[in-house]
């Protein structure tokens, strides 16, 4: 299914027609490079308060935390948790600061979790292996919906579906199971049963209006569709990358929408960008099997092995360990 992405035009040799350069003369985007945030309390404090949404799971308008001081007097974020503050700062990325944030929150809120809760928290943060750990003997059927997306992303679609049958048995209208259900069958091709589903979210979410603002489609804390995988088809339609990078953050969790994104960098000739998010992607979730081949393809045909040997080294012990090939 990668092929279209990699492939080029045959060029004639006699001509001085330019040619796709190799990842080793790509200049690497300026995004790419770590900057270290200024120390700004408010910043972080800000940061912590717009994630507590998020962190629990659903869309919670106007939940906030404050801290009382020795005198009882209101303390910042930042006062009362220097440790988290100074970790906050020393990571750049909005995924890694989230990372740093959700550990913060488990100290104060993570007691008060459901099961599902747990889940959410964990695959939010990259943590589907450590989610993988936390059991249940009587699972609700939002803990099964969760159970399935993560399933989901580990890339063991058949056992997410049954996880979600087993979900829409307890509780035939519950929105998380019958939407993850749409984003397995329409990984799979199968568009014409997920396509109604999403519609009829999509209607409620619009609450009468024409169009919905394209920040809310896909955004937890407004209430969007939690479905990377109709953002993808979504967002696949547009030629602006600028789409891309907008639900980046929120999607950070997926690797079927890291894939995709990567891809469309590269699809746009920005090949350095593209494959260092590739090769992230492969590092972090070693698992998903088509971004493994993606990236070492994409090595291969740019004739970027020895740039990359320790990248081909790992991708191909990946592939020969899974019996992987394209």
């Amino acid at each position: 299914m990668f092929k279209k992405f990699w492939s080029k035009k045959k060029k004639s040799p006699k001509t001085n027609t330019h040619k796709t350069p190799p990842p080793e003369q790509a200049a690497p985007a300026p995004i790419e490079e770590e900057i270290l945030s200024p120390p700004n309390p408010q910043a972080f404090e800000e940061d912590c308060q717009r994630l507590i949404s998020r962190y629990l799971g659903f869309p919670a308008q106007g939940l906030e935390l404050q801290w009382q001081g020795e005198k009882s007097l209101p303390q910042s974020f930042a006062q009362a948790y220097p440790a988290a503050f100074k970790d906050w700062l020393a990571v750049d990325a909005p995924w890694d600061k989230r990372t740093v944030v959700y550990a913060l929150l488990d100290r104060l809120l993570g007691s008060q979790l459901a099961p599902w809760q747990k889940l959410h928290r964990l695959l939010d943060d990259r943590l589907a292996q450590t989610a993988l750990k936390e059991q249940n003997e009587n699972p609700s059927a939002n803990f099964l919906a969760q159970q399935a997306r993560l399933y989901f992303v580990l890339d063991q679609n058949e056992k997410a579906l049954q996880l979600l049958e087993q979900a829409l048995k307890q509780e035939p209208l519950l929105k998380a199971a019958q939407l993850q259900q749409a984003e397995v069958w329409l990984w799979q091709g199968h568009a014409q049963k997920a396509q109604p589903i999403y519609q009829r979210f999509l209607q409620e979410l619009a609450q009468g209006q024409k169009q919905l603002p394209f920040e809310q489609l896909f955004s937890l804390a407004q209430g969007g569709l939690q479905a990377p995988v109709y953002a993808i088809s979504f967002l696949q339609k547009s030629k602006d990358l600028k789409h891309w990078e907008q639900y980046a953050e929120e999607f950070y969790w997926s690797p079927h929408y890291r894939m995709q994104h990567a891809l469309q960098l590269i699809q746009a000739e920005q090949f350095a960008y593209g494959l260092s998010k590739l090769l992230a992607l492969t590092k972090e979730m070693p698992w998903f099997k088509q971004a493994v081949l993606a990236a070492h393809q994409f090595i291969m045909q740019t004739k970027g092995y020895e740039v990359f040997a320790d990248d081909m080294s790992r991708l191909s012990k990946l592939m020969l360990d899974n019996n992987w090939s394209y």
